[in-house]
């Protein structure tokens, strides 16, 4: 069965070519590009259903670019992967390893998503007031090193804490932390949960203040006696695209 069309934004040759022939066997009609500039001009004149990036190769621009197409197209699958961090994220999202097994690692990952994605669509339109498309979290790239997080258009300037915070929520399971989790990240002493509950919320709650646009739609969420969970894929820029 032909799935649809697919963007692969990938410059490593051996690692293109694997995925390729992966991703053809799953019926899909890919075009690969090395460089992220030919692929954010092939977003803005053709239609995918998938895309696929090694965010390595990304710069803070095209991040920006890419995740404003990604927001404004909720129905298409994005896959994001790199080689510099370890974070399993939401469905947008994928952190690739180096080893053997690691082009076969993100075939599987886009397998699981394709069928998620059907999954969650069916779902949506069985319910009574479905509406056309349905909403996807606006991704987030953070810079540590500038002390930056951008969304979208925006570019927010936080703390070497919130950074950490940050990165811990991205590299939990599910990205979900516990407050101890999120305690020990700042601070060198051990804590019960609930002392670990009264550090951290104060803490959550200032970058909240700077994360959320709309409070509706938080990027940070509660997690009722356990700790909290981001919403939004994540990323985090690798030190040689410093800027």
């Amino acid at each position: 069965m032909f799935h649809g069309t697919a963007l692969l934004v990938e410059r490593d040759s051996h690692r293109r070519d694997a995925l390729i022939c992966g991703l053809s066997q799953s019926y899909w009609a890919i075009l690969a590009v090395s460089d992220p500039a030919i692929a954010l001009h092939c977003l803005e004149t053709r239609t995918f259903d998938l895309l696929i990036f090694n965010v390595d190769l990304l710069s803070s621009v095209h991040w920006r670019i890419a995740a404003r197409y990604v927001q404004q197209c909720p129905n298409v699958i994005t896959i994001w992967y790199n080689g510099s961090s370890p974070s399993p994220c939401y469905q947008s999202h994928l952190s690739e390893r180096g080893g053997s097994g690691s082009v076969q690692a993100i075939i599987d990952h886009i397998q699981q998503q394709v069928a998620l994605h059907a999954a969650q669509k069916r779902k949506h339109l069985a319910e009574p007031q479905a509406q056309a498309t349905y909403e996807v979290p606006i991704p987030l790239l953070v810079d540590p090193y500038q002390g930056s997080v951008f969304i979208a258009d925006t570019v927010i300037k936080v703390s070497k804490g919130d950074i950490a915070l940050l990165r811990c929520l991205a590299e939990s399971p599910h990205q979900k932390a516990s407050f101890e989790a999120l305690a020990a990240v700042l601070y060198p002493h051990a804590f019960s949960r609930s002392e670990a509950r009264e550090l951290i919320k104060a803490r959550i709650h200032y970058l909240r203040q700077k994360l959320d646009f709309d409070p509706d739609k938080p990027v940070i969420c509660s997690i009722r006696g356990f700790g909290y969970a981001l919403r939004s894929p994540v990323a985090f820029l690798p030190e040689h695209q410093r800027r």
